[in-house]
């Protein structure tokens, strides 16, 4: 009986160390689906910036053309060409405007905001990967599901002692002593003493195979778990490589959108310089202004799926904390 209290007792403990690591895993999540709430937001106000920019330059050239047109040196078929383009640009920024908003609402709800509450960020899509990370272990132990699913091994093998334990033979002893005195009767102190024992023994003698069979079913469960535990653990180890890979596409990524962004910048001056001089057509313009604003786009796109691919690879190890 003794055995088996002490079999409770430790899976008690197992239970109350399985609920903390639950805790941790479900902060992780957490953490994660912040971190890409919060990304998210930086990556719009980002894009935003380089809406209004675009807007801007596309607005210079309609202007530009509008005053020619005025004295006879555009025609009105480029001046509509620029105005196209200079509505495209004001509706990009309102999309860009509006996700802006939902986006903040959403980091809002992750964090237990109300919906409405003004959200400034101080930080900046950087485009370089923090060194550090690869100094951290990426060992799968120190992952919460994974140490989840360990207790849950102990667990069944606990469970398997305490089951053989109710029909194990089962030994009871108690012992009392007791004493009365101090009263005295016709002038005599009248004192006694008492001692009691008992013993119980309890030996279960035929079960038709019941624990047998229920030892059977614990042992079953128990080689479930560990079953379990080896294909979640070769799932976790792909989980960690697919992560790692993930952050180095994503700085290759990053370094050939900031090459195509220069690239695009050249390419939109040594065009706007013909175009000055009557070597370049407006539409070979217009189209240099939107690969310059697409390329600027795709380069801050670039960096926000390097700060998202190093929360995933954080929590792939278990250090999302």
């Amino acid at each position: 009986l003794g055995g088996k209290v002490r079999a409770a007792l430790r899976m008690a403990e197992t239970g109350e160390d399985l609920a903390a690591d639950n805790i941790r895993f479900n902060r992780s999540e957490v953490l994660l689906e912040t971190d890409k709430a919060y990304w998210q937001l930086l990556r719009l106000e980002e894009q935003q910036l380089a809406a209004v920019k675009y807007r801007q330059v596309v607005g210079e050239l309609l202007k530009n053309l509008q005053n020619a047109q005025a004295v006879g040196m555009a025609t009105l078929n480029d001046v509509l060409k620029a105005q196209v383009r200079y509505n495209e640009a004001g509706l990009m920024l309102q999309k860009v405007q509006n996700g802006k908003i939902l986006a903040r609402m959403n980091l809002c709800r992750v964090i237990g905001l109300d919906l409405q509450t003004d959200v400034a960020l101080q930080d900046s899509l950087t485009a370089q990967v923090d060194p550090r990370i690869w100094m951290l272990d990426s060992s799968i132990l120190q992952r919460p599901d994974y140490q989840m699913l360990e207790k849950e091994i102990t667990l069944k093998e606990k469970q398997v002692a305490l089951t053989r334990a109710d029909f194990l033979p089962q030994v009871g002893v108690t012992a009392g002593y007791g004493y009365g005195g101090g009263l005295k009767l016709n002038g005599e102190d009248e004192a006694s003493a008492t001692f009691t024992a008992l013993a119980a023994v309890k030996i279960p003698v035929f079960n038709w195979g019941e624990g047998r069979n229920k030892v059977r079913a614990s042992r079953i469960e128990e080689e479930i778990s560990r079953l379990n535990l080896e294909k979640s653990a070769d799932l976790m180890r792909l989980e960690v490589t697919s992560a790692r890979l993930n952050i180095e596409d994503a700085v290759t990524r990053v370094n050939m959108s900031a090459s195509a962004l220069r690239q695009a910048e050249e390419h939109l001056k040594v065009s706007n310089d013909q175009y000055q001089v009557g070597m370049e057509d407006l539409t070979s313009l217009l189209e240099a202004q939107a690969q310059w604003q697409e390329a600027w786009s795709q380069w801050i796109d670039a960096k926000t799926v390097l700060h998202l691919s190093e929360s995933a690879y954080l929590k792939a190890i278990g250090k999302l904390e």
